[in-house]
Order: structure tokens, then sequence, then C-alpha cells
């Protein structure tokens, strides 16, 4: 006879202990599903490494099928240089059982080549309480490839510039060896033959000579260029303003016959000191070659630095020309119009672009140039 005193729970029918047992095994074979059928590499361990469960695509992806894998020691899947850093990052694993763990390995494919797999682990429980490892894994290769082709084409890269560097040097040398020759033996014939030597003839060796100062600067200017590299040993706090002054020795005879101007409002900031010397040494030097009696240099802050702009009142520039001033060797004007190497822009082009900025130019045909350039701030 039915305990009268006894209570269905509210809510809950006769049937519900089925139910939940039915909700129960969807749940878990959903999660199986999930499991099984996911493109990421699920391995599951227990504290001495030997594999509980393994998702079949993750076993695929190393060649093997599932069973294959079971109560296998999970080092059995890396690489022999792996093997030692896989047990102390399980180790680590189980011992910071909140956190998760994440690592770069080599593992092994069954017919030999190397998988790279990042992964990710962290402490899970059985439902008898015991401590499993779950790791998930995710192919990198490709991503691995591409950064070691990207290492060996930045030490071949670097060899290259080595061996250009050291050409551009020796080249120096050498090519200017014979220049200062040829003009000595000129300097030898004028002083010897000076009187008797005619006018025509004057103007040959003076144009030879003319030729000699022209070559040699180009030379200069080669080596210079070639010799641009980071140099952070360099970096120190220089103020730009200084900078700008100090340059503006060197031109003190262009800026007295011109009657230029050069005014400046610039920061203090952290850099390569060698470069911003040499940077602003050819910017100056182009405006006051370009007709610009009136040169002010201006900087804005930027997240990473400063953008700093040089303009002048000079003869400007046609828009056509706008790339091709910053080329090596890329010429608007004859020596007879302006004299130059053709190489100053394209030096300053390479500085900034060391430094990871960009350097344009804004100019209006006969209304003068201005030329941005940005730079970082190390400090």
């Amino acid at each position: 006879m039915p305990d009268k005193n006894h209570k269905q729970p509210l809510g809950l029918p006769n049937s519900f202990d089925k139910e939940l047992s039915n909700f129960e095994h969807f749940e878990a074979e959903y999660f199986r599903g999930l499991f099984e059928n996911s493109p990421t590499m699920f391995t599951v361990c227990d504290a001495k490494g030997k594999i509980l469960d393994i998702n079949q695509i993750g076993a695929r992806q190393l060649g093997y099928n599932s069973k294959q894998l079971l109560h296998q020691d999970i080092d059995t899947l890396y690489h022999p240089d792996e093997k030692a850093t896989i047990k102390l990052k399980l180790k680590e694993t189980l011992r910071y059982r909140s956190q998760i763990h994440s690592w770069d390995v080599q593992k092994v494919h069954a017919k030999g080549f190397i998988i790279w797999v990042r992964e990710q682990a962290r402490v899970i429980e059985d439902q008898q309480g015991k401590l499993l490892v779950l790791i998930v894994g995710h192919d990198i290769s490709e991503e691995k490839l591409n950064l070691l082709r990207l290492e060996k084409q930045t030490r071949e890269l670097a060899r290259s510039n080595d061996e250009l560097n050291q050409f551009a040097t020796a080249a120096s040398h050498d090519l200017r060896q014979p220049l200062r020759v040829i003009m000595g033996a000129l300097q030898l014939l004028e002083k010897r033959y000076g009187t008797s030597i005619s006018q025509e003839d004057k103007e040959l060796v003076k144009l030879a000579e003319d030729s000699i100062h022209k070559m040699n600067s180009r030379i200069q200017g080669l080596h210079e260029h070639a010799s641009i590299k980071p140099e952070p040993d360099d970096r120190g706090e220089i103020d730009l303003n200084f900078v700008v002054d100090y340059v503006s020795r060197f031109f003190k005879k262009e800026i007295k016959e011109s009657g230029a101007m050069i005014s400046c409002d610039l920061p203090t900031i952290f850099i390569e000191k060698k470069h911003v010397i040499i940077l602003f040494k050819h910017l100056i030097e182009n405006a006051l070659k370009f007709g610009g009696t009136f040169i002010h240099i201006s900087a804005i802050a930027t997240d990473t630095g400063y953008q700093i702009s040089i303009g002048d009142d000079g003869i400007g520039i046609e828009k056509q020309y706008f790339d091709q001033i910053f080329g090596i060797f890329k010429r608007l004007h004859t020596d007879l119009e302006y004299k130059g190497t053709g190489i100053g822009l394209a030096t300053c082009k390479k500085i900034v672009e060391i430094h990871d900025g960009e350097i344009w130019v804004e100019s209006d045909y006969g209304q003068g140039t201005t030329i941005h350039f940005t730079l970082p701030d190390y400090a």
C-alpha cells in the first residue's frame, strides 16, 4: 500500500531519472562527437604520461589511428630533442594545475617527417577525481617553415650587406687612389707647362679636374650610403635643434651667398646620433641647393615618435618626379644647373626606413618643397 506521507518532489515526474540519464548520455555523445571530429589535436594522458585518449583527427595528423596510440608513452609522439622538455612541461602542468601552459614543439609523423605543433595543456579530473592532463594542439608547420625561411633570408641579407659594406670600403679606397694619381699628374703638368699651355688646353685640364672631383664625390657618397646600417650602440638622447645648428656650419658659404635663413622648433629624441646628423645634413644641403632662402624645420608628435618636416621656398618639384628623387643616382638636373651626386636623398630614405619610418615629398613647382619623414623615439 503506497505511503500516504510520501510526496513526489514538486515539478519532477516519475520518469525524471530516466530522462536525466538519457540527457547525460546525449551530452556525453555530443561532446564525444566534438572531441573526435574537431580539427584540433586532443590528447589526454595521466600523471605518468600514458595516453588515455586521443581524437581520431589528432592521431591521423600524426599518421596513426587513435587505437594504436592508447596506453603509449606520450613522449613517443615527440622528436627526440623534445622528450625531456615534454616530461618537464607535464610536471609543471600538474604542479601549477590552475594555469594553462603553452609551448611550441616538434612532433614526429609515423612516416618520419617533422610536424610543428603549438600546444596548450591544463589539468582536468576524471569521475573518480584522478588528475589528468588535457593537451590541445594546432599544426603550425607552415607558420614555422615561413619563419625559418624568413630567418634564412634575413641571414642572407645580413651577409649580403656585410659583403656590400666590405666592397664599398675597398672600392672607396681602390677607386679613389687612381683619381689622386691622375689629379696629381694634371697638377704637375699645369705647374711644369703652365705658361706654355694654350687656353683651350687649360680648359681641358680644368674639365678633367672637375670630372675627378665629381667621381670622388660619388665614390664618397656610395661609401656613405652602403655603410648605413642599424647601430643601436650609437643611440642616445640628442637635441635635433643642436643637430640643425651643427649641420648648418658645413654650409656657411652657401648660406652667406644666398642670404638663407634656417629656423627650427624640434624635440630631443633618443636615436642613433650618426644617422640623424647625416639625414639632416643631406636635407638641408638639398634645400639650399635648390634655391631655398627660408628653410623651416618642424615636428609633430606621433604614437611612436615624430613626423618631421623640412620646408623651403625654392624651385619646387613637379609631381611626376616625387618618387624618383629618392632613387640612387636619380637626378632631375644636370651638373651645369645644380651640382650633386644623386645619392643624398637615397641615403635619407635608407636611414628613415632602417628605423621603420616613411619619407615623402610635397611640392608645388615654382613655390617650394616640403620633405616629410617619420622617426621613432626609442626612449
